[in-house]
């Protein structure tokens, strides 16, 4: 007989995305010690980014919709560090083909089980620099964050946006518990 999952059990998937460089690792890291809801990131992210970007779009039709199945069926809690809104903003950016039913199917699960969304950001990227793309700069990273202000408009999920501008963890947490009531 299968483990039946409670339903009193709050389910939290949280997914932490904006542009690069703005401390979306260290505070989803912090928040998963913090709250004991498992993190995730992708091992291959970084390598995929650089060799293989058709590889997002497999990621989108495979490997994304049996995660948020996994989720719905299961309601874990996982706290994500990067995910489907990054595959609809650079599919944008770099003008390649991407999957936009997927991508919608993907978005209506997460809405579903209550999937909240954290978007970091700076008030401005003058001398930032991308540490996987170095011609990542300044008003590149401007039209990436212009990118998920629109991604915001097309999600069905809760999102709230994080400035990150004083790198004040404490502070960041601070902010980020008021959205999600975690702590």
């Amino acid at each position: 007989m299968m483990n039946d999952v409670s339903n009193t059990t709050k389910q939290n998937v949280i997914i932490f995305t904006g542009v690069d460089m703005c401390g979306k690792t260290n505070i989803a890291t912090k928040l998963s010690r913090l709250t004991g809801i498992p993190y995730f990131k992708s091992s291959d992210e970084r390598n995929t980014f650089l060799k293989n970007q058709d590889k997002f779009i497999m990621d989108t039709r495979y490997a994304d919709t049996r995660m948020v199945d996994f989720l719905k069926q299961t309601r874990h809690s996982a706290i994500f560090d990067r995910g489907y809104p990054c595959e609809w903003v650079y599919s944008k950016f770099f003008g390649r083909v991407s999957d936009e039913s997927c991508l919608r199917y993907i978005d209506d699960v997460h809405s579903e089980i209550g999937t909240k969304l954290i978007v970091t950001y700076r008030s401005t990227y003058n001398n930032i620099v991308d540490d996987l793309d170095p011609t990542l700069t300044g008003l590149k990273l401007k039209k990436l964050d212009d990118l998920y202000r629109q991604f915001s408009c097309w999600t069905k999920c809760q999102f709230m946006f994080l400035n990150v501008d004083s790198e004040d963890l404490k502070k960041e947490i601070e902010e980020i518990d008021l959205f999600l009531n975690l702590l």
